[in-house]
């Protein structure tokens, strides 16, 4: 980092290093082979009659000279595929390439729904027509098979999706609308199957067919939902200028979430698929959706891994950046020993997968620790218990875009 006259420093704190620049900023980076700056400031423009806060003299210098320059929103963008919402202003959205609308990109966009949807829905009608024989053995003959539902669609516009049902009728006696959740009670046997194998969603392909839905998207939510989140959340609205989706970037990009907050990160990977929606993308994300369902998912921030059996393949397999070993995993107090071997295969596991670094001492915080300092991180595997010291801060990053895998 570089300081600049004026603004406060806000990075020291998370370990940041500190440049102090005896020589222009063009030589600095010619002789340490920079080849791109990163412009991460939160005002750019001269206040009260006075200079700006940027260098701007010393930046065209290396813009002219072959230096890539590139402000922080941007740079988010490319490197972890969503756009982030704290960093954004409409002017970024008005004057930066992308959020392209075409009659030829629409039309192909519509002729690769069409094509998909119907050799799907070649490939996948027995299984379909087991599935609703399943849900009627397991509920009864005279329980109903799908289940529809009102959702937000293209421009705002509401339309009833339909999928196989996987919860008990009534599930919302109230008829208020609930966040569906992970191991949800109200999900049935053969609905957990379902979820699990993506199979609940195939008769969205109707849904497809008749134009409400596209293939690749946003997934669409409930009006209920959309009003309220909307409220909270600025530019949740936009993720309507396309058409929902049976998969979208975001689904692959992030676990499944049902909260505020999981919806904010969610709409940073849906500004993202907005702002850089093609055709090619969509073959893109069905590519790695295919990917997905036959391989698994690969979705790993919020998954667990059970100490013993098969953790330490499962952990070795994860490749994380950081290894954080908790406080609580391996203490006495808690029935845990450091001695244990199940506790010291995973810990030698979780040591050799980790890229980047190779643990944090198990008496030390998180925070303490200051994981940025050492490297910029992509994955955390972490060995840790309820209550443990180092959760909340695990949380922190893993809100922030970091994939953690608890063990």
């Amino acid at each position: 980092y570089i300081a600049l006259e004026g603004p406060p420093d806000i990075v020291s704190a998370y370990g940041a290093n500190i440049l102090s620049l005896d020589e222009t900023l063009l030589s600095y980076c010619q002789r340490n082979d920079i080849r791109e700056i990163v412009i991460a400031v939160d005002e750019r423009r001269a206040r009260d009659g006075g200079p700006s806060p940027l260098p701007v003299a010393e930046l065209l210098d290396c813009r002219l000279s072959g230096i890539n320059v590139v402000d922080v929103l941007s740079f988010f963008e490319r490197e972890v595929g969503k756009i982030l919402i704290a960093l954004l202003h409409p002017s970024w959205m008005i004057f930066s390439d992308g959020f392209a609308v075409s009659p030829l990109r629409n039309a192909s966009e519509r002729l690769l729904d069409i094509a998909t949807a119907g050799t799907l829905f070649l490939v996948t009608w027995p299984i379909m027509l087991l599935t609703a024989v399943a849900i009627k053995l397991e509920n009864g003959l005279g329980a109903p098979v799908f289940y529809r539902q009102t959702r937000i669609g293209l421009n705002g516009t509401e339309f009833e999706v339909t999928k196989f049902r996987s919860m008990h009728v009534n599930a919302e006696k109230d008829g208020k609308a609930v966040w569906a959740q992970q191991n949800d009670p109200r999900v049935t046997r053969v609905g957990q199957f379902i979820r699990r194998t993506r199979i609940d969603e195939l008769p969205q392909i109707l849904n497809i067919l008749r134009g409400e839905m596209s293939f690749v998207g946003p997934r669409p939510e409930r009006p209920q939902f959309v009003s309220e989140l909307a409220a909270k959340i600025p530019y949740y609205n936009e993720r309507h200028r396309v058409k929902p989706g049976l998969t979208g970037w975001a689904q692959l990009s992030y676990p499944y979430g049902a909260s505020d907050d999981d919806s904010r990160e969610k709409l940073q990977y849906d500004l993202y698929y907005l702002k850089n929606h093609s055709v090619l993308l969509d073959v893109l994300i069905l590519v790695q959706t295919v990917e997905v369902i036959l391989i698994g998912d690969r979705i790993s921030k919020q998954s667990k891994i059970t100490v013993g059996g098969d953790a330490v393949s499962q952990i070795c397999s994860i490749q994380a950046d950081l290894c954080i070993l908790g406080v609580n995993a391996i203490d006495p107090r808690h029935g845990v020993t450091e001695n244990d071997r199940e506790v010291v295969q995973v810990k030698r596991a979780m040591v050799k997968s980790a890229r980047k670094v190779a643990c944090v001492s198990i008496l030390e915080k998180l925070g303490s620790a200051q994981p940025f300092q050492v490297c910029p991180l992509n994955e955390i595997a972490a060995l840790v218990t309820d209550g443990d010291p180092a959760l909340p801060e695990l949380e922190a990053y893993r809100k922030a875009g970091i994939r953690v895998v608890y063990a």
